[in-house]
C-alpha cells in the first residue's frame, strides 16, 4: 500500500445484518450514536426518522430496509454515519462500524452484482478475511435528496421574514 494515504483509496467499513458493507470516506463528517429519531409519517419504508444533531436536522436512512437486509435487531454497537453530499448531510444507520481502511486498485472487482446501480465495486480484504461490497453513497443520497430538500441549518428569524416578503 501507498504510505502516502490516498482519501479515495479509504473506506468506512460496517456490518449491516451480516453484510459487510464500506463506503469512500470523502464524504463522511462523523460517526455519532443513535440518537432518538423522530418518525415521518407518509415516507418511504427506509426513511428512519429525522434527528437533531446539534441544531442540525438530518434526515436518517435506514439501509437495512432500504436493501431488504435482515435485521439482527439493536444493538449497543449501532451508529449513524453523518454524510454531506451536495451541501446536505444525512445520516445512515449501521449496526456496526468496523474500521476505516485502505484498499489498493488491484484488489477491487467492478463486476456488475443484481440491479443495485449503488453498488461500485466489491473489495477483497485478503488480510482481513473479508470481502466488502462498496456502494456509492452519493448515489444513495441523490435519489432522496428530492425527498428530503431542504436545508439542514436552522433559519434565523430575519432570513424567514426576508423570503416571506419576497414571496
Amino acid at each position: 500500500m501507498n504510505k502516502d494515504k490516498d482519501k479515495n483509496n479509504m473506506i468506512v467499513s460496517f456490518k449491516l445484518g451480516q453484510q459487510t458493507i464500506g463506503i469512500s470516506i470523502n464524504n463522511v463528517k462523523e460517526i455519532i450514536r443513535v440518537p432518538e429519531i423522530t418518525p415521518v409519517p407518509l415516507t418511504v419504508s427506509y426513511f428512519a426518522g429525522l434527528i437533531n444533531l446539534r441544531g442540525d436536522i438530518i434526515p436518517v436512512i435506514d439501509l437495512k430496509e432500504k436493501y431488504k437486509i435482515d435485521s439482527i435487531g439493536a444493538t449497543e454497537d449501532r451508529r449513524i454515519i453523518v454524510i454531506e453530499e451536495n451541501m446536505k448531510k444525512f445520516g445512515i444507520i449501521v449496526d456496526k462500524v468496523l474500521d476505516i481502511t485502505e484498499y489498493d486498485e488491484e484488489d477491487i472487482d467492478k463486476k456488475k452484482i443484481g440491479s443495485y446501480e449503488e453498488i461500485e465495486a466489491i473489495i477483497k480484504q485478503e488480510s482481513k478475511h473479508r470481502i466488502v461490497v462498496l456502494i456509492d453513497i452519493a448515489k444513495v443520497v441523490s435519489e432522496n435528496i428530492i425527498l428530503f430538500n431542504y436545508s439542514n441549518k436552522k433559519e434565523s428569524k430575519t432570513q424567514h421574514s426576508k423570503e416571506q416578503k419576497n414571496n
